[in-house]
């Protein structure tokens, strides 16, 4: 009687063994990974689909701005890139890894550190990642820390004055820098053009910075909105604080608050004849600052500007009342006050007959008339320091 399994019967039944499981765990890996690749897809349907229809019904993104919000990629939805219509970077719509894998990274680093037993290693850890920090950190620890770009400039605070003078919950129109500051809002657009039908207009006047004292300007291809609006009889400016402009629909624009302070009451002697519609009252200048009055005979074209300089072919441009006052919404009799800074350029009044030669200009590069002289020298007090 035979009691056990001779050699060759072990082999033969190992290698069979062996070929099953050759051909079985392959097939069995397979099944696992497809099985949960499903389960990772039907993870992000059910995440994804809800945070679509939500972000379409929203409306944050309006590609072809018919007020009917599209369907947005990952990256829309994940609020990672600037959309169309509103900023979504504040909202979120998907959480968790999807997020940002930073964070993830950063919390399975934490989680693997705690779970070390040995002393010595997680205090190098500890180390390491403040030297790190202290490197590269990007924080107000970091040696990289840029602390100029938290600082409040001027630009910073011509946003808060702009953003402070729209009440919550009005409909705005506005550029892509503020639109973040704005995002709860029922109605919200981007910069025009074309102008919507919101209460608030936020227009960029950074163009008037960048050809500042030059004729080029009036030919740009953003003044013409800006032109348009101040020039308006329905919308009024509320703050004129380069780089931006809020007007206000509805609002009647001589008496807006942006321009009021453009307007002098007391009483003047009748000036110096410029062209048909304006004349040059008094002209003062106080180190840096020139003070220009001047009194309208009638509404003049949008497009004109002062031209100012040192000899009867001025060559230096401003706008009317440092470009807050329409020309067109001068009424016979008005006073205007402007003041100019001449940082640098005080040469532009004559230093020997102490004369300022004062003319317009319109955007083609003409007078206001065909016998309109380029300039008419006007005389400027000198104000002596203490």
């Amino acid at each position: 009687m035979r009691k056990g399994f001779t050699l060759i019967e072990l082999m033969i039944v190992i290698a069979i063994i062996a070929i099953i499981a050759a051909i079985a765990i392959p097939n069995l890996l397979e099944s696992r990974v497809t099985a949960n690749e499903a389960a990772a897809a039907g993870t992000l349907k059910a995440g994804i689909f809800p945070a679509m229809t939500q972000f379409q019904a929203g409306a944050y993104m309006d590609t072809d701005a018919d007020n009917v919000g599209e369907h947005g990629h990952l990256v829309d939805i994940g609020g990672n890139r600037a959309t169309t219509g509103a900023a979504v970077n504040t909202l979120k719509l998907l959480t968790g890894p999807l997020q940002n894998p930073v964070e993830a990274l950063v919390i399975a680093g934490v989680v693997g550190v705690t779970a070390v037993r040995k002393k010595p290693i997680f205090v190098l850890w500890l180390i390491t990642l403040a030297l790190g920090h202290y490197t590269l950190g990007g924080s107000p620890l970091s040696r990289d820390f840029e602390r100029a770009a938290f600082a409040s400039d001027a630009h910073t605070l011509a946003a808060q004055a702009v953003l402070a003078a729209i009440p919550a919950g009005e409909s705005a129109q506005a550029p892509d820098p503020l639109l973040p500051h704005l995002a709860e809002r029922a109605h919200i657009y981007r910069a025009a053009p074309p102008l919507q039908d919101a209460r608030f207009v936020v227009v960029d006047v950074s163009h008037r910075h960048k050809y500042a004292g030059r004729e080029d300007l009036l030919r740009t291809s953003e003044e013409p909105l800006v032109r348009d609006l101040l020039a308006s009889s329905d919308h009024g400016l509320l703050v004129y604080a380069p780089p931006y402009a809020l007007f206000e629909r509805g609002r009647a624009a001589r008496s807006a608050p942006g321009v009021r302070q453009c307007f002098v009451t007391e009483a003047q002697p009748p000036g110096v004849r410029i062209n048909s519609c304006l004349s040059a009252v008094d002209a003062s200048l106080d180190k840096q600052t020139l003070t220009l009055t001047l009194r309208a005979h009638g509404s003049c074209p949008a497009d004109l500007a002062l031209r100012f300089g040192e000899h009867d072919a001025p060559y230096h441009l401003e706008l009317l009342c440092g470009g807050a006052l329409s020309p067109a919404q001068l009424k016979e009799g008005d006073l205007i006050r402007s003041r100019y800074q001449l940082l640098g350029k005080k040469e532009l009044v004559a230093a020997d007959s102490g004369e300022l030669w004062l003319g317009t200009v319109r955007a083609d590069g003409t007078t206001l008339a065909p016998d309109d002289p380029l300039a008419v020298p006007v005389p400027v007090r000198h104000h002596q320091a203490p």
